[in-house]
């Protein structure tokens, strides 16, 4: 199938999606998130049940290769550690959004007693996409044996698939629907973060303008290499994470007081 033809698809059902504004962009999110999280985390937990004589020779591999100075075997030939690392965290912030100051901007429009509830919501966000569905993930690949294998260097998906395949039938469809749910969640979330920056800069009256270009900006990631679409995320991240951190740096006493005043009132029981 050429890519893009499914690029088309896409960026109708987005563009649909996105005319309907603020509040069909929540009503989408809030389906989609919960459902695919679920789907994918029982997943992955029937998997681990199923291999759960291999879990301690994960452990035990994690261990062994987190510090260790050369580099693996298979996929990850000629990755170093500093590399690896670096990749890590260039993956991990596209995940979870940590430190690039772009989740606040959903947790802004929240009605909640308190500023601090949003913060701890935010952090509970982080802990289930990095520590449950990654961390689920680099189970599922290190247990199954695949990440050795060079064939799926270029492509976690098929090696996420793979894996989950060698105990689950259909494993791959299922893969593909949360692929599909992570990544069409993940580009109307993140339309309506630019948005709120655009009409801060040119106005309200002018978002109907960055709504046509972010859907045409779907179309055109459709088509250019998975490469290219890494490289163009992690550059522009980096843009944004360092004002936000410089900003954080300043906000550190607000936030402490703010926290201390949220935890105190006992605010965190209602």
């Amino acid at each position: 199938v050429p890519l893009w033809f499914p690029g088309i698809l896409i960026t109708v059902v987005v563009g649909l999606v996105l005319l309907g504004g603020i509040k069909r962009i929540a009503a989408v999110a809030e389906r989609l998130v919960p459902s695919m999280i679920v789907l994918y985390l029982v997943t992955a937990i029937i998997y681990i049940l199923l291999n759960v004589t291999e879990v301690p020779a994960m452990f035990a591999l994690i261990i062994s290769q987190a510090f260790s100075p050369s580099a693996a075997v298979g996929g990850f030939v000629g990755a170093s550690v500093a590399q690896a690392v670096a990749a890590g965290v260039s993956r991990g912030v596209l995940s979870n959004e940590a430190g690039l100051g772009s989740a606040p901007i959903a947790h802004g429009i929240a009605n909640v007693k308190h500023p601090a509830e949003q913060g701890v919501v935010g952090i509970f966000e982080v802990f289930v996409d990095t520590i449950l569905v990654c961390s689920m993930t680099a189970f599922i690949i290190l247990s199954s044996g695949l990440w050795t294998d060079p064939s799926y260097q270029a492509s976690s998906g098929d090696l996420t698939a793979a894996a989950l395949s060698t105990s689950i039938p259909f494993a791959s469809l299922i893969v593909a629907v949360c692929s599909f749910l992570f990544g069409f969640s993940t580009l109307i979330g993140w339309c309506y973060y630019g948005e709120k920056c655009f009409e801060f800069l040119f106005g309200s009256n002018k978002v109907v303008f960055y709504r046509v270009l972010f859907t045409a900006l779907v179309m055109l990631g459709s088509v250019i290499s998975v490469p290219m679409v890494w490289a163009i995320g992690t550059l522009l991240n980096g843009f944004m994470a360092f004002p936000n951190l410089i900003g954080l740096m300043f906000l550190v006493g607000t936030v402490k007081k703010l926290t201390q005043e949220y935890f105190e009132s006992g605010n965190e029981n209602t």
